[in-house]
């Protein structure tokens, strides 16, 4: 195994591929549209953040009542509904286009605020639910533009928190993308839903009054989120449906048909849903390419997560995707992100979804025992090759002595060596005992002549010596 994949892996790989889709921003359904009188509308799926089509709903335009849709949604996110609520001096300035007509200092549960503002459109219940959350204006509305950023609200700003100010902006794609957020809380489901409520308060009681965002010419599946009073002579409504299993919403703005408007949307959302069906790109865990680490070992790379797609029926085009795999060294989790698969409709990213290791793998050992060895085997060698030096040149020097020819100094040397070995070893050494001369009368008999002669022939030798 090698520390890092090998291959056209070490660098970037790009696989494009052909998909039949539709990109985010376009309208998936361009022909025979409706035509809504009014100045702006779209229709969005809310689960892929697709504009199913529209008109001009990129224009920038004023809010008006849409704020009202994210304080309440701030208050059901952050809040505590049971709290009870102490109702502050409400501005001189608030403008009302409908109102609970609440009495400073009296008190009243977060809940009810919340009911009345999403029922009713109450701007003085906007009011106490900002400086209940949020302790001040300013800090309140910091979080309401936050939260829009959050949800994808990139050419908003709010200044009020109920809607009515001049200096706030907003287009109707993004009062869409705020519909499709709140389409999916439950919470803000539950009330939008309601057909009316009762309501008590010091200065203010009714029963029965009814949720002014439901139309009876609404689908039955609708959900009314807002109804858009501009106070210019034009009228907006916001809606969502569950249909076919999907989260569509709507927004109409700038129309001069106030008694139209339900019927409208009715007809747009049903289009939305008729006219586009879902296709899935991409399952989470399936397989997207295979990376080599060895000769014999691959890595599994998958998608981390599920990505589909809206499409005009029977009307496909076109979408590319673009799978991007890191640098990687080992070792590597299982779960662990090692890419990008990026989904485009021409130059425009739609979507970005993560790759990731489908199994472990671990760091290689065997490199470094390798190495190990070999340096063992490096240190074995120099002992053995020192070794070996060392007896050729015991053996040259022994060689050398052989043949070197013997010197009277040398001799003389080696002689007095000698004498002082054995003058060393002489009183351990048992040296064997000196011939006695007269050894030599006793062998043979003195009365033979012939053994006289042989007396004298000793005797004369051992003088000669």
């Amino acid at each position: 195994m090698k520390r890092y994949f090998t291959g056209v892996f070490l660098l970037v790989l790009l696989i494009s591929i052909t998909f039949h889709a539709s990109a985010l921003r376009a309208d998936i359904i361009t022909k025979n549209l409706p035509d809504v009188q009014a100045g702006s509308y779209v229709i969005y799926d809310a689960d892929t953040n697709e504009v199913l089509f529209g008109k001009k709903y990129t224009i920038v335009e004023q809010p008006a009542e849409t704020a009202q849709i994210i304080t309440a949604l701030i208050a059901l996110e952050k809040g505590t509904l049971t709290d009870k609520v102490t109702i502050p001096k409400l501005p001189s300035d608030i403008e009302y286009s409908n109102r609970l007509y609440l009495d400073e200092g009296e008190e009243l549960s977060l809940e009810s605020l919340v009911e009345g503002l999403i029922i009713y459109n109450a701007n003085d219940a906007a009011y106490a639910i900002a400086l209940h959350i949020g302790k001040s204006e300013e800090e309140f509305l910091k979080m309401m533009n936050s939260k829009a950023q959050e949800i994808g609200m990139k050419d908003t700003s709010f200044t009020s928190v109920y809607g009515y100010n001049k200096d706030q902006k907003t287009t109707t794609l993004d009062m869409a993308k705020l519909a499709g957020y709140v389409v999916k809380n439950s919470n803000y489901v539950k009330y939008a839903n309601r057909l009316s409520m009762n309501w008590t308060s010091n200065l203010f009681s009714k029963n029965n009054i009814p949720n002014v965002n439901i139309f009876k010419d609404l689908l039955p599946e609708s959900i009314g989120i807002k109804y858009i009073d501009a106070k210019n002579g034009t009228y907006g409504l916001i809606a969502g449906a569950e249909l076919e299993k999907r989260h569509i919403v709507g927004v109409i703005c700038e129309s001069t048909n106030r008694e139209g408007l339900a019927s409208a949307m009715s007809d747009l959302l049903q289009l939305g849903a008729d006219g586009t069906e879902r296709q899935k790109i991409v399952n989470q865990s399936d397989l997207i390419t295979t990376l080599n680490y060895s000769d014999t070992k691959s890595l599994r790379v998958v998608a981390g997560e599920e990505y589909q797609t809206t499409i005009a029926t029977n009307s496909p085009s076109n979408l590319t995707q673009k799978t991007t795999i890191n640098k990687l060294t080992l070792p590597v989790e299982k779960g662990e992100k090692i890419g990008v698969l990026s989904i485009y409709s021409g130059k425009d990213k739609v979507k970005d979804i993560s790759l990731i290791a489908s199994e472990s793998v671990k760091k290689d050992q065997s490199k470094k025992l390798i190495i190990f060895l070999i340096v063992l085997l490096v240190i074995l060698l120099g002992f053995f090759y020192r070794k070996l030096l060392k007896r050729k040149r015991r053996n040259r020097r022994m060689r050398s002595r052989s043949t070197r020819p013997i010197s009277r100094s040398n001799i003389n040397h080696n002689s007095k060596n000698t004498k002082t070995r054995q003058a060393k070893t002489k009183n351990t050494t048992l040296l064997p005992p000196k011939e006695d001369s007269s050894s030599f009368l006793k062998k043979p008999s003195l009365g033979s002549s012939q053994g006289r002669k042989k007396i004298e022939e000793r005797i004369i030798k051992k003088g000669r010596m």
